[in-house]
Parts: C-alpha cells; sequence; structure tokens
C-alpha cells in the first residue's frame, strides 16, 4: 500500500493561494512515489481554537493515520515559537515524518533545529515588515 503525504495548505491573507502550495506539495509527493490528502485552511492568527482544520491533524496524528505532514514552509504551521515545541512534540511523539518544499525537517539533529529557528525568524521579520509598509 502506497504511503500517504499529508499537504496542510494555509493561507492567512487574500493575496495568498491554496492552489501554489498544493501544487508544490503535490510535485513533493510525486518525487517520493506518495499518495495524497490535501487539507485547505483559511486562517489569520495563531489562536488554535479557530484552526479546526489543524486540529482534526493533529488528531488523526495521535490516532495514527498521519505518518507523513507536508507544508510549505514551517510558518504554514504556526509562527508561535511555544505553538511550535508543541507541534515538534507531537510529531516525534507520534513517529511524523514532517516535510517541506525543502526536504525533510529533521527535528532530532539540534543544528536543524537551530537553521529552521533561523529562517522562521527571518520570515517573521519579513511579515512584519511587508505589514508595517501596508500601514
Amino acid at each position: 500500500m502506497k504511503e500517504t503525504l499529508h499537504i496542510l495548505s494555509r493561507v492567512s491573507t487574500s493575496n495568498q493561494s491554496f492552489e501554489e502550495q498544493k501544487v508544490k506539495g503535490m510535485e513533493y509527493s510525486q518525487r517520493l512515489n506518495m499518495g495524497v490528502k490535501f487539507y485547505d485552511e483559511l486562517c489569520q492568527g495563531n489562536d488554535l481554537k479557530k484552526r479546526p482544520i489543524l486540529q482534526d491533524i493533529f488528531e488523526d496524528i495521535e490516532s495514527g493515520k498521519i505518518k507523513h505532514l507536508w507544508v510549505k514552509d514551517l510558518s504554514r504551521l504556526t509562527r508561535n515559537q511555544t505553538e511550535k515545541t508543541l507541534f515538534y512534540k507531537i510529531f516525534q511523539d507520534n513517529g511524523v515524518i514532517l516535510h517541506t518544499e525543502n526536504g525533510i525537517v529533521d527535528l532530532d539533529r539540534f543544528e536543524n533545529k537551530l537553521i529552521y529557528e533561523i529562517f522562521d525568524m527571518i520570515q517573521n521579520y519579513e511579515k512584519r515588515k511587508r505589514k508595517t509598509n501596508n500601514e
């Protein structure tokens, strides 16, 4: 049986697109010869109570239905450091492999965590800068 890559596409503004993320996820899954299941989440902010799609994903992770999760980049999961740590723990505890357009995120290697944290900080800076410029 072919493994499934669960693709989370998340947009928080009207100038972002589910389609771009889905196409990149589909291309990635094809390179790995995996089936796909899509999750589209329209969400502003990081309040988990307002993210029912992500809550469904976590339930499926905990029940063993999801072993491979793909997001375009880590900011599609969350920009909140505390939540990110919680998410990584859930993935590790349940044997979930986290994929991005740049490949597998090895959550066990300190060096990789550091690189992704720096990358996330840069993305957050750019987002705030764009927001300030648009005001």
